[in-house]
């Protein structure tokens, strides 16, 4: 599943990185203030059909993604439904509560929405792009190189992802909680490897030395981009006077 960044002509990609970044930051927020089931999941939808739209994410990879979301989101609403107190269904020993699937379903719900718009700027979004804009408005280009790697590493971590289960599949090794476990300390293992070459390379090149970095390429905020941003805030402040005055 491709989540990095990708060549396009969307208006997503005519946006600078820091207007994206604090949409999805805005939206991530907006649904976590959220907890009824009705109002999570029509917001949900309207990011979602905004990300795909304005940011053309390829229906291959938002099903993909909506794939894992449901599987874990599954298992969450199982959870919340037995733990959770309150009138439901009585299977044997068991209260399937309807306040547990309801919590259940909005926290699923909520996590696609959050997925669609992180898909919509780390598919849209060069990692230099970001980092160099960062450091042009007054933060610490050290901070900004973590934000930069983050992105950098996201096709090297979908490579390694992939290759581990591919190399599971070769081995034999079947679904099931035994494959998991494997899969997950694999893959913490060889990022972990990353992580150490990646800190010797900094060393080598002598990063952190100088107080500051020179920027290399002109990158502007987009008024179209901060349009965008103003008018999510103005959206979810609106939204939450209205909740409280209700």
């Amino acid at each position: 599943m491709k989540i990095s960044y990708k060549k396009g002509d969307s208006l997503f990609h005519k946006i600078d990185p820091l207007s994206k970044f604090l949409w999805s930051l805005l939206i991530s927020i907006w649904l976590l203030s959220i907890t009824d089931l009705k109002t999570v999941s029509i917001l949900s939808l309207i990011i979602t059909i905004t990300s795909v739209l304005l940011a053309k994410i390829e229906l291959r990879i938002l099903i993909k993604a909506l794939r894992i979301i449901l599987i874990g989101g599954l298992g969450l609403t199982l959870f919340q439904a037995i733990f959770r107190h309150g009138s439901g269904i009585l299977l044997g020993p068991l209260n399937i509560s309807f306040e547990g699937i309801r919590i259940g379903l909005a926290l699923t719900v909520r996590m696609i929405g959050i997925v669609a718009s992180c898909l919509a700027f780390s598919t849209t979004t060069k990692p230099k792009d970001f980092s160099n804009l960062l450091i042009k408005i007054g933060i610490n280009y050290k901070i900004a190189h973590i934000f930069y790697l983050s992105l950098r590493f996201l096709p090297v971590f979908e490579e390694d992802a992939k290759n581990i289960i591919y190399s599971q599949k070769l081995r034999g090794i079947k679904n099931g909680t035994q494959k998991i476990a494997r899969t997950i300390i694999t893959f913490l293992l060889t990022e972990l490897r990353h992580t150490d070459e990646t800190a010797i390379a900094l060393e080598m090149r002598g990063f952190g030395l100088q107080d500051k970095k020179t920027i290399l390429g002109d990158i502007k905020i987009s008024k179209f981009g901060m349009s965008i941003v103003i008018i999510t805030l103005l959206s979810m402040i609106t939204h939450l006077i209205l909740r409280v005055l209700n």
